[in-house]
């Protein structure tokens, strides 16, 4: 499976080694029907991008449950076992003591498995968000490269109105 970042290299391939348009440094003619099979090549894949995003919110999630459930079950075993000493002072003092040490390291320990895995898929998403900014940047600095060179040979792309700023095609 080709990447979204292959697909991009590919675009600058193609703008690389497309027919400079005489007098019009930083011009060039490129096939229409190959940069749209990349681009579209490129949107079919940001989904897949976004899914892995998801998926990595979603494993954050079942951690942090999991630290949880963990949490509760030692802390519902310690006040268990503390129940189960009451009948002698000193046992009892040891177990409400051991119990709440117990508890607070469960919670330290969740609340560190809950900051961490928060800043992992925090991270991975802040790349995911990043990467696919840089992405929508280049398609849409594409685009207006076509544009331009379109316009600059007197051509106006078929159902847009470079007026309107709306790129969708007209509604028949």
């Amino acid at each position: 499976m080709i990447s979204t970042d292959e697909l991009l290299e590919q675009m600058d391939e193609l703008l690389d080694s497309a027919t400079a348009v005489p007098l019009r440094p930083g011009k060039v003619i490129v096939s229409a029907d190959e940069l749209r099979k990349l681009i579209d090549d490129i949107r079919l894949h940001l989904p897949q991008e976004i899914r892995q995003a998801r998926a990595i919110v979603a494993e954050r999630n079942d951690i942090v449950a999991d630290a949880r459930r963990d949490a509760e079950s030692i802390t519902r075993k310690a006040e268990e076992r503390a129940r189960a000493l009451i009948n002698k002072e000193d046992i009892l003092r040891r177990a409400q003591i051991a119990a709440t040490e117990t508890k607070a390291q469960a919670q330290t320990q969740a609340r560190e498995i809950k900051k961490a895995s928060t800043e992992y898929a925090e991270g991975i998403m802040r790349s995911a968000e990043d990467a696919l900014s840089q992405y929508l940047m280049q398609i849409r600095q594409s685009r207006q490269n076509l544009r331009a060179s379109m316009q600059n040979e007197g051509m106006r792309p078929l159902g847009i109105d470079p007026d309107d700023g709306d790129d969708t095609p007209p509604q028949e």
